[in-house]
This record gives C-alpha cells, structure tokens and sequence, in this order.
C-alpha cells in the first residue's frame, strides 16, 4: 500500500497543472459565457440553434447600453 500512497500526490500535482493550463481556463470561461448568453437570451438561443447551421438575426437590438 505504501507504493500507491507515494502516487497520489504526483496525480494531484498532475491534476492541478492540467486545470491550470490557458487552454483548460479558455474552454471553461468560454463554456460559462455561452451558458450565460443562453440564459439571458433564451427564447433567442431556441429559435437559433447553432447546429442548425442557420443564423437569423433579429430587425432590430432590444436595447442599447
């Protein structure tokens, strides 16, 4: 048992380098930032499903900031 014990912290370390990574912290924000955009557009993101291939953008923007 000793051996496996001494292999635990090594994948920890691994692990943790893996989530620090730009690419790993790039797909995640990249993946929340879609999951919000789809909240706050919904009906939008229903009408437009990227896997259509099909983009139908609205006349006019709902608002302006």
């Amino acid at each position: 048992m000793p051996e496996c014990s001494a292999f635990v912290p090594l994948y920890l370390i691994d692990y943790a380098a893996r989530l620090l990574r730009p690419v790993s912290i790039i797909l995640k924000v990249g993946e929340k930032g879609h999951r919000v955009i789809e909240d706050v557009y919904r009906e939008k993101a229903a009408h437009n499903d990227p896997r259509d291939g099909v983009f139908v953008p609205s006349d006019a923007p709902d608002r302006i900031v």
